[in-house]
């Protein structure tokens, strides 16, 4: 399979696709610019983007040749910034739709849609884990911005840096395959690397 890009044009608002070893790219759908979220899922099968295509902003999957185009939000509110789980079965995205921003989980297809950690204060810019067990967040629901984690099913839920400092930019590190164990050291977390927190969950030595 040829490596394929997809990029945006600012005006008209477009989605395309450039496979640049065949030929010109092609304009496989239109895109919000106020809520841009252009995510390929991993498995290279679909393209997940925020369009207004429908009055609102929604959070949209299309295969990359332009066909079985699907609205996998379907609200009122605002919905933005798609994140694909690593095995590319889950979307995670923000949405306003119960009056603050909160993380949502759904299939491509749009079934199984739920909210992640939901809390009355905001929640956003979800980071999954590369083995697809921790999803990585930002929230206020301390009164302090912090960053948190939890198990896509919503259990788990771990304040990670827990400082009265401001905690943003979670960043995961590659696959671990050894067990590892609390202990404070450096600016990471279980893997999870923070902008202003300095604990870690560091892993066993391998002898």
């Amino acid at each position: 399979t040829s490596l394929r890009l997809a990029y945006i044009e600012a005006d008209p608002s477009s989605l395309f696709v450039s496979n640049l070893d065949h030929g010109p790219p092609e304009r496989i759908g239109t895109i919000s610019l106020q809520n841009l979220g252009l995510s390929w899922s991993p498995d290279g099968q679909w393209i997940a983007f925020v369009s207004e295509r429908g009055g609102n902003s929604d959070i949209y999957v299309i295969r990359p040749d332009g066909n079985d185009l699907i609205n996998v939000s379907h609200d009122e509110g605002r919905d933005s910034r798609p994140t694909w789980s690593p095995d590319s079965r889950w979307i995670t995205f923000e949405s306003d739709r119960d009056g603050q921003l909160d993380l949502l989980l759904v299939r491509p297809d749009g079934s199984d849609l739920y909210p992640l950690a939901s809390h009355p204060s905001a929640d956003f810019g979800a980071v999954w884990s590369p083995d697809g067990r921790w999803i990585a967040f930002e929230s206020l629901r301390t009164g302090n911005r912090d960053v948190w984690a939890v198990h896509p099913d919503g259990s788990g839920l771990t304040n990670v840096s827990h400082r009265a400092n401001v905690d943003s930019s979670p960043v995961w590190s590659p696959p671990i395959e050894f067990p590892f164990h609390p202990v404070r050291v450096g600016a990471v977390v279980g893997g999870l690397l923070i902008g202003a927190s300095i604990r870690r969950w560091s892993h066993t030595k391998r002898r």
